[in-house]
């Protein structure tokens, strides 16, 4: 929905997916991106954050999470702590290992 331009159609569905069933971690990521893209950051956070605790295992979860405290919050001990989890999840994710570098830019 979000995709087709009918962004309160998804954020009420995700809102909705996540009342029915509030560990399903990737309702909770999809929600985080579509707040971060209408600009509500406070929120997109909380729902990265839990996004990243329900599913720890999960690498793009913890690499997101990681970007956002790079780029957002500016919380580089944060970011280097998520961004190095999702590169020992899977080490051959290439874009985990970019965000390496641009950590080391920014320390």
């Amino acid at each position: 929905y979000g995709a087709m331009g009918r962004t309160d159609e998804a954020l009420k569905r995700y809102a909705r997916a996540i009342q029915e069933k509030p560990d399903f971690a990737l309702a909770h990521y999809n929600y985080a991106a579509l707040l971060f893209k209408l600009g509500d950051q406070n929120e997109a956070f909380q729902e990265f954050k839990l996004a990243a605790k329900l599913a720890p295992d999960n690498t793009k979860f913890q690499y997101q999470l990681g970007l956002f405290y790079l780029k957002v919050r500016k919380e580089e001990n944060q970011a280097n702590f998520h961004i190095r989890k999702s590169i020992r999840l899977n080490p051959n994710r290439a874009i985990g290992l970019e965000a390496m570098v641009l950590l080391e830019k920014n320390l």
